[in-house]
Formats: C-alpha cells, structure tokens, sequence
C-alpha cells in the first residue's frame, strides 16, 4: 500500500458492470518517467457475481 500519494499521481478507476459469467478483462497502461515510457497490458480475471451462479 501507497502510504505517500503524490498530487501528480493518475488517479484513474476503471468500473465495469458484470452482466456475464467469468471473463477477462485486458487493461492497456502507459507509465511515463522523466528517462522515458513503460507501456504493458494487464490480464484481469474476472469471476461471475453470486448473482449470476
């Protein structure tokens, strides 16, 4: 856990409604330093809600 949080940190949330069973979500991210650019994609695996077993 962050336990300094920077004013100049992206802050982004990302929400999403689950209306499916289990799926994945791939989240793209670019973090930029003063040497350069970090690009990544993250793999989410999602399970269903108790609503939707």
């Amino acid at each position: 856990m962050c336990r300094f949080m920077s004013p100049y940190v992206n802050t982004t949330k990302i929400v999403y409604k689950n209306n499916e069973g289990n799926f994945t979500l791939w989240i793209p991210v670019e973090i930029t330093y003063y040497w350069g650019t970090l690009k990544a994609v993250v793999k989410c695996d999602v399970e269903s809600t108790k609503a939707n077993q």
